[in-house]
Order: C-alpha cells, then structure tokens, then sequence
C-alpha cells in the first residue's frame, strides 16, 4: 500500500476486493483500535424516538496550519480543501501548497514591516506525512504529481530557492492537528498549550 499512489480504493467495498485487501483491512482494524484507545468516540445505543443525523460526505479533505513565531501563534486557519483529491499523498500536498502560500506571505509581511534586519534562513514548515514531504522536496514528477494543477508545483519552486525547507514531524507533535481532526481530550490540551493559548481557553 502507497498513501501516494492514485489507484487507492474509496470505499470499504472497492478496499476488501482488491489484491490488497488483507493489508488494507488490518489498516482498518489498526485505526479503529487507535480511535479506541484515544477515547476519540463512545459507541452508545441510538435512544427511542431519535432519528440519526446523516453525515452527507463530500469526499474533501481539512486543510490545517498554524503559524508561531517567538513562541506564540500569529496566523491559523483550517478549512475544506476545494479539490477532491484521489489519495492522501495528494490531499497533503495541498494542504503543504496552502500553508507555503500563507507562510511566504507572512515573510514578506515581516521582512516588508522591517521588523527584523533580513531573514537569511528558510521558512520552514513541518509536516507528518512522510510522502507529501518526500513529493515537495522532490524534482521528478511521477505517479500522484503528474495529475496536480502547474500551480501547486509553487512548493516546489520555494525549496529549491531556498526560501522554503519542509520538514516531517511525527503525527503526535503536529500542533495544527486540533484545527484538522477530533482529538482525545488530553492530546487537544497539550496541543492548545504547547500553541500558547492561557489554561483558561482549554
């Protein structure tokens, strides 16, 4: 299995009658173990006379990002990508375009205010999927790239400038996770305080 490959199966359907099916099944079961023991839901009887809301899926992925600087936030966003992406390589890719473009306006905005002298460094950015990270530092254009929009490959153009360095960071450190995903209550709190925002907002 390749999160970058565009062949993904969509559904559980199209998952458990391809030729990888058992590791996509044990891929399943590793998830929902992991949502078990991060408390991320409760499994409850529906009560009588409630009707369950059903949850219409567009198939488009949440972007997230945050931006700190001297140790506090200065920019955040998080919303729906508009593209529908067919693999996850491709959706965190977009989600790396999103934040190279907002991060490279607040350089300019910083270096612009004269706020600092110069800024000779890259901006970096950290990101906990290996493959969007490999795919952005990378030149060759092969598999999931070739079917992304010219406009994307911006990413690519600012690493190799070096004005941009991007990183991987493991999934638990990622800060913007809480703007992108439900989180156990425990990972949300240290997430919001390693952010800098006061106790009181928790």
């Amino acid at each position: 299995m390749d999160p970058g490959k565009l062949n993904d199966p969509i559904s559980y359907n199209e998952a458990i009658s391809s030729d990888q099916s058992s590791e996509w099944n044990k891929a399943m079961i590793d998830e929902l173990e992991s949502m078990k023991k991060n408390d991320i839901w409760d499994l409850v009887e529906l009560p009588n006379g409630v009707k369950p809301v059903e949850c219409k899926d567009d198939k488009k992925s949440t972007s997230g990002y945050i931006f700190m600087l001297a140790g506090g936030p200065i920019s955040w966003k998080s919303h729906k990508q508009q593209l529908t992406t067919t693999s996850i390589m491709m959706a965190e890719y977009i989600a790396v375009y999103n934040a190279t473009c907002h991060g490279m306006l607040l350089r300019n905005l910083v270096a612009g205010l004269k706020i600092v002298n110069s800024i000779s460094r890259p901006l970096k950015l950290y990101y906990d999927n290996s493959a969007a990270v490999s795919f952005s530092n990378s030149n060759s254009s092969t598999g999931a790239g070739l079917y992304l929009d010219t406009k994307y490959l911006f990413v690519r153009e600012r690493v190799e400038e070096n004005n941009l360095c991007i990183e991987y960071i493991s999934t638990k450190d990622m800060l913007a996770d809480p703007m992108t995903k439900g989180l156990p209550p425990k990972v949300y709190e240290e997430h919001v305080r390693n952010m800098g925002f006061s106790k009181d907002l928790i």
